[in-house]
């Protein structure tokens, strides 16, 4: 191992106040003076691979995973935090981060946890400017292969009914599963512990959520090179673009094998049920709207309890739908809605959609999420347009604040 790997100082630590050790117990029971413990948890000298061998022997600790150096993830994860306007200008070097993810990784989680995104958010779309990554699109090129991907994994799993396929997919995982309480998972909804090997999961997530999240670790920890391999050329430039490329990657594939394609669209065909497909494949109503927005030329759209756009899809292949997105006429905002709602619109241009409108909640486990909840909606263009088709074309303007006074005096009654 390179001694880069082995200044793992704070993991020692982390490691020793876990048992509720002293300096010099730990000590003793490497076999080193408490002098040399201490210089190895301040990182000032190297873990050699005979302490580290000590290590895995008197705690159990599982040898490869313990001298990971997680430094670089956590170094790039504090970059994006200090990518805002705010922080940008104080000019802080890649080194800077280096330094503070070594010396004192568990100041820096505690900040990433200050900063993190809301519970349940899926990966951003746009940056702090509001302008549109087209990170998404950029994977288009590796769509077939990550299908393939899917068909590989999909069969190697087993196509069962949902109880029998937890339990296969339980034993395909190179790690355990806990699905624990709000006592102890608080606010954080899922969590891997790459210490000991375990995807934690909060109880309030539903099966299918637990289920998809379950995957999508399996992918990234035991199909990472297949991911990767898969990715354009343009994704794999550097450290942080390929980390965000790989979990995109990972999320579809995860999508894919739980609604396989050439299944999937079969019902699609015969008239689209996003209630009916959600109970057909065990998944939930945000999940079928995702994999078919990922299937099929279309727009898909969310906001949050606040009235704010959450996360968007196709605006770039339709970008005449920007203009509706405030439109009260279009009904996205009805926060007091219980089931799927079908409406027929008309655009500006003249061109016809069919629009499914959903409400999805959010499992409420934190103060910071005030109205737990999530409107989406998913647009496919139409062959011609109906007669009945809700007219667009000159529907007024109203600010997303005007909108979400309205429909959450509804929401609240």
């Amino acid at each position: 191992m390179s001694e880069k790997k082995l200044l793992i100082g704070p993991k020692v630590r982390r490691l020793r106040l876990s048992h509720h050790l002293t300096q010099a117990q730990m000590a003793a029971d490497l076999d080193i003076s408490p002098a040399y413990l201490n210089l190895i948890e301040s990182n000032q000298r190297p873990l050699s691979a005979q302490v580290l061998v000590k290590l895995a022997g008197a705690y159990d600790i599982d040898l490869p995973a313990f001298a990971h150096d997680e430094g670089p993830e956590i170094a790039a994860n504090l970059r994006q935090v200090f990518a805002v306007p705010a922080l940008r200008d104080f000019g802080l070097s890649r080194q800077d981060f280096e330094d503070m993810a070594k010396l004192s990784p568990e100041a820096v989680e505690a900040l990433l946890h200050l900063t993190a995104k809301p519970q349940g958010a899926p990966e951003p779309l746009s940056n702090t400017q509001g302008e549109e990554i087209v990170l998404a699109d950029q994977l288009e090129p590796a769509f077939a292969r990550l299908e393939a991907l899917a068909r590989e994994i999909g069969r190697a799993l087993g196509a069962v009914e949902a109880a029998a396929f937890d339990k296969t997919l339980a034993e395909a995982c190179p790690f355990s599963i806990d699905i624990l309480p709000v006592a102890i998972m608080g606010h954080t909804l899922r969590r891997y512990d790459l210490h000991r090997r375990r995807l934690l999961l909060h109880r309030a997530l539903p099966p299918a959520s637990r289920r998809f999240q379950t995957l999508v670790q399996l992918l990234l920890q035991g199909h990472r090179e297949a991911l990767d391999a898969a990715l354009p050329t343009l994704l794999r430039k550097d450290e942080d673009t390929l980390m965000a490329a790989r979990l995109q990657a990972a999320n579809h594939v995860a999508g894919a094998i739980l609604m396989p394609a050439d299944i999937f669209q079969k019902p699609i065909q015969e008239g689209l049920d996003l209630a009916a497909l959600a109970h057909v494949f065990d998944v939930t109503w945000a999940q079928v709207a995702q994999r078919i927005a990922r299937l099929r030329p279309s727009v898909l759209v969310s906001v949050d309890g606040a009235g704010r756009l959450f996360s968007q899809r196709g605006l770039a292949a339709f970008p005449e739908w920007r203009g509706v997105l405030a439109c009260p006429d279009w009904g996205l905002y009805d926060f007091s809605r219980t089931g799927v709602d079908r409406q027929l619109v008309r655009l500006p241009s003249g061109a016809g959609f069919e629009c499914h409108m959903f409400t999805a909640r959010l499992p409420n486990v934190s103060v910071k999420e005030a109205f737990p909840i999530r409107a989406y909606a998913l647009a496919l263009p139409m062959e011609g347009v109906r007669e009945d088709a809700q007219d667009l074309t000159e529907a007024p303007y109203h600010g997303l604040n005007d909108l979400y006074r309205r429909d959450m005096r509804a929401y609240s009654a």
